[in-house]
């Protein structure tokens, strides 16, 4: 047996794989568990480079509930969104990414589908354009750039056409840690229409605490809101807002 690994390996496998050589019996046994360690290996891979991965949300309104409603009954379906993400490495700098979603409510049933290339910068800094061709076509421009060890910027700019003609939407924000847990956030949404300011707080692993005032043309709100993931694949988020119409 340690013939066969040294005849596979050399010295190195002879050293490093004694709970493979413990394991196994004849030769063919060491060369079809290194198979298996091969083909794990491999799917490993993929799955880091191509990173799927997706997302089902949730939405319940409990305003009427909150204003005397009729028990649990009166908690509103809002809506409901799913989106699936997979990433293709074209080089140690470059990602290919294919974004599909949906969106259902009570108002209509909405899909989305874009094409979008990130470039690596440097380190923490990237750029990325996105190619939309669902449910209109248009062309978005995200990037995030750090400006100092506690600073940074990060911007959403969308050009879109409709059947109501030309649209553009820019929505950016600037973030300071103001220690390891506590991050303030300055908002520009809607193209400069609405201006906000955001305190969030990592309170433990698994609960982070906000809370947001945003000041706008269309609508200004003051919120607090709360998000726990009580296990690795689930997130409940859960929020109180004061609001215009």
């Amino acid at each position: 047996r340690l013939r066969a690994v040294y005849d596979l390996r050399g010295r190195k496998g002879v050293e490093d794989d004694r709970a493979i050589i413990e394991r196994t019996t004849l030769p063919s046994e060491l060369m079809e568990e290194y198979e298996k360690l091969k083909a794990l290996f491999e799917e490993r891979t993929y799955i880091q480079e191509a990173n799927p991965r997706g997302l089902f949300q949730v939405t319940l309104n409990a305003t009427p509930f909150t204003l005397g409603g009729e028990g649990p009954l009166s908690i509103l379906l809002k809506n409901v969104y799913m989106q699936q993400t997979v990433d293709a490495k074209i080089t140690n700098s470059t990602n290919l990414g294919f974004v599909g979603s949906v969106f259902a409510s009570h108002s209509g049933f909405y899909y989305g589908f874009h094409t979008g290339f990130r470039q690596q910068l440097a380190k923490h800094n990237w750029i990325k354009t996105n190619f939309i061709t669902a449910p209109f076509p248009g062309i978005g421009i995200d990037f995030y750039r750090n400006l100092t060890d506690k600073m940074y910027i990060t911007s959403e700019n969308i050009f879109q056409i409709s059947p109501n003609g030309f649209g553009f939407s820019l929505n950016a924000q600037l973030a300071r840690k103001l220690d390891d847990q506590t991050t303030a956030i300055l908002k520009v949404k809607d193209s400069g229409n609405a201006v906000g300011l955001a305190i969030t707080r990592q309170v433990s692993d698994k609960l982070n605490v906000s809370g947001d005032i945003l000041v706008g043309y269309r609508t200004s709100y003051i919120q607090l809101s709360a998000k726990f993931k009580p296990k690795e694949d689930y997130i409940l988020n859960g929020g109180i807002r004061l609001s215009t119409k």
